[in-house]
């Protein structure tokens, strides 16, 4: 996780970049084919409408066709003088030959200057006698030349929905019920099935003529004649004040298109499926879908190619700069572009030379000020020594120990030669212990056999190379503070070596001191008698020389104890000769 977030880091500007491009193009792209979708579902519903308007004219030229019929059959059964100088049963043939003749007529009604009405189906209409043919025959007698139209109604002669249209030309008047059952075939037949449906009604009246066919038509119950639910009602309300395609919450499973252009007025609403337009923009939609995806997928690659393509020398450029981890390691980038990255790389270039030379200054400096450093804590030491020495001497001569003294001024010598004539700023073990030894000596010297020395110098510890008059500070710090007050007792030095780093620990059994003394002495923080002022100073500088000879890992550890002593350890990597 930790890799794929640098990577992801390392590659910012190119996945902004990306992203950029692709948002703005996808974006471009999704308005483009969004707009697209939404005009094909525009086109696909103006087809539907177009079609629904087309089928309700041809619809409504069905119902113009129809009057037309009857007018034109009216008209020209009223002029056959012998249909009513016929008589019995030969007028009845004779209604029965043009009824047969014209296949939307049920039954054909004459009635002569006598007033006897004379049937095609004579045996049933004698048998029924329907109130509205003599409702016809009187409204024709009363407007001689001008067609008369009932509303559609169920009549017992047909056992269905009808339209009795009556004529009058001089003394001859003609009524035909024409069953609108002929209708409905001419009406399904236009629509062509798949799920569409129509309702017929007179204005204002109850649907009378329906699809039968489609189960989606919800009827009454209960009710014969077959009636629509009242929910459809509705439709014929509100299709008719738009042009366009319809739907209302009461008859949600239909669109709607309604128009009363025909002669008769009567209403015609058409109905189409409205799963079938939800399955059209359903298509559309997937369809567009599936188009968008496979131009999505095909800016990615795109995008991706253009952002590789503009950025791949950016992000050359940014790994080679990051090899650049530290001062140490300042690599050149080299590019022979005259462009943008081009001017970049070359003054990058010359700020990685001029920073080469700054870290060389630096590490210069750094290097002087480290020498000065530990020569001026070098020099601290030797008047330090040189003081404590020379008071041990002149003590010796008050005490009258005249030859004592000579031989501790000549142990000074060796010390001075030690410490002032050799140039070489490491000395081994050996040697160190070997000077060591001479100032314990001269310590002997000034306070007798109550300052013991012991050393164990290992081998392999004795060749490893120490900083010159490492032990001789810390030496001289047990001596004056640990076994001096304490009225005597032992120093001994111990030094071994282990894997590579050497060992050396520095023991008195003096008077010990308390842990924050120990810290306060390493931290510089210890106040010392006004006559011990310069006895801390030893301790401090050898902690201070190690670890700028050998790094602030290294440096002196104090463990002590009230009466019990000091122990002293200082751990050095390893020196051999």
């Amino acid at each position: 996780m930790d890799g794929i977030k640098e990577r992801l880091k390392l590659s910012a500007v190119s996945l902004r970049q990306f992203l950029i491009m692709l948002v703005f193009a996808g974006g471009v792209m999704f308005v483009f084919l969004f707009r697209e979708m939404v005009q094909r579902m525009d086109n696909q519903e103006q087809e539907v409408v177009s079609e629904m308007q087309t089928k309700l004219h041809l619809m409504n030229l069905y119902i113009d066709s129809y009057c037309d019929s009857i007018q034109n059959g009216l008209m020209g059964i009223t002029l056959r003088q012998d249909l009513y100088e016929k008589q019995g049963w030969e007028s009845y043939y004779a209604l029965e030959d043009i009824r047969k003749s014209n296949g939307f007529i049920q039954t054909l009604y004459v009635a002569g200057p006598d007033g006897e009405i004379y049937a095609s189906q004579q045996a049933l209409y004698d048998a029924v006698k329907p109130d509205i043919v003599d409702d016809m025959i009187d409204r024709a007698r009363d407007n001689p030349g001008r067609l008369q139209y009932s509303k559609p109604v169920y009549s017992a002669m047909s056992a269905g929905y009808s339209l009795f249209v009556s004529y009058r030309s001089g003394d001859n008047i003609a009524v035909t019920e024409t069953g609108c059952d002929y209708l409905r075939t001419m009406f399904q037949d236009v629509l062509g099935g798949q799920g569409k449906s129509f309702m017929v009604r007179e204005y204002m009246g109850e649907p009378f003529l329906f699809s039968r066919e489609d189960p989606g038509i919800e009827l009454k119950p209960g009710v014969y004649p077959l009636e629509v639910a009242d929910r459809y009602l509705k439709m014929f309300d509100y299709g008719k004040e738009s042009a366009e395609l319809a739907s209302i919450e009461a008859v949600p499973e239909y669109s709607f298109l309604c128009t009363a252009d025909n002669k008769l007025g009567w209403e015609v609403c058409l109905m189409y499926p409205a799963d079938i337009l939800q399955g059209y923009r359903s298509e559309l939609f997937w369809f567009t879908a599936k188009h968008m995806g496979l131009w999505f997928a095909g800016i990615i690659i795109i995008v991706f190619w253009f952002t590789m393509l503009y950025t791949n020398p950016m992000r050359k450029l940014a790994r080679d700069m990051d090899q650049v981890n530290d001062l140490e390691h300042l690599v050149e980038v080299h590019y022979s572009r005259e462009d943008e990255l081009g001017r970049l790389s070359s003054h990058y270039n010359s700020l990685v030379r001029r920073l080469r030379e700054l870290v060389e200054e630096v590490r210069d400096a750094e290097h002087r000020k480290m020498e000065y450093e530990f020569l001026m804590l070098q020099n601290q030491i030797g008047p330090h020594f040189l003081h404590n020495t020379l008071a041990c001497v002149a003590s010796l001569i008050r005490q009258g120990k005249d030859e004592t003294a000579g031989q501790a001024l000549r142990a000074l010598i060796k010390l001075l030669s030690y410490t002032f004539e050799q140039n070489a700023e490491t000395v081994t073990i050996r040697e160190e212990m070997e000077q060591l030894g001479n100032y314990v000596r001269i310590q002997q010297m000034r306070y007798g056999s109550g300052i013991r020395f012991e050393q164990q110098i290992e081998e392999g510890a004795a060749q490893c190379r120490v900083l010159k008059l490492l032990l001789q500070p810390l030496a001289e710090n047990s001596i004056f503070h640990g076994i001096v007050p304490g009225g005597g007792g032992s120093l001994k030095i111990a030094a071994r070596l282990r894997r590579g780093i050497l060992h050396i620990f520095i023991c008195d059994d003096g008077i010990g001191m308390t842990r924050n003394m120990c810290q306060d002495i390493l931290d510089g923080k210890y106040t010392a008698r006004v006559t011990d002022r310069l006895s801390s100073v030893g301790i401090l500088n050898v902690n201070e020389r190690m670890k700028l000879w050998y790094g602030e890992e290294y440096g002196i550890k104090i463990k002590s104890e009230i009466g019990v002593g000091t122990v002293i350890y200082l751990r050095i990597p390893q020196e051999k000769e």
